[in-house]
């Protein structure tokens, strides 16, 4: 085999590897979802602000506001799940203008801190469980599986 041949075919198994790596990558939930607020995340902020709600004209599988008649305002971006009910899985990022950490849905469970700007909630007496991770200020990741 030639020096040529050598170097050609070590250099398609590391441009291979580093596609694989950033397919791998984009498909990460906690990826999309810090993609997402780098993406969306201040024109989202500017129009709340401005007293309009964003639930539509970002990409994403569904929006909720959950407005003044909750516990905390915020606005919850689905952005990927899986799996058929009772045992489904959903991704997404929320903004919340207090900064606050929430479960899923603003369910009523409570959030334990696991570590700096992380923390997980899981159901008493059930399988249901999720997490929260701080992506900035205002901004959190959460995974909610049921």
């Amino acid at each position: 085999m030639t020096k040529r041949r050598i170097v050609a075919i070590v250099v398609a198994v590391v441009l291979g590897t580093v596609c694989l790596v950033g397919i791998r990558l984009g498909m990460n939930p906690k990826v999309q979802a810090w993609v997402f607020v780098a993406r969306y995340g201040d024109y989202i902020e500017e129009k709340y602000e401005n007293h309009i709600i964003i639930t539509d004209g970002v990409p994403c599988i569904s929006a909720t506001y959950f407005g003044p008649g909750y516990r905390h305002e915020m606005i919850e971006y689905t952005l990927s799940g899986f799996g058929i009910a009772p045992s489904s899985t959903y991704y997404g990022c929320y903004y919340s203008p207090d900064d606050l950490p929430m479960a899923y849905a603003q369910m009523n469970y409570h959030l334990v801190k696991q570590g700096e700007g992380y923390w997980t909630w899981e159901e008493k007496d059930g399988d249901n469980h999720g997490s929260v991770a701080k992506i900035r200020d205002g901004w959190y990741y959460y995974s909610a599986s049921f």
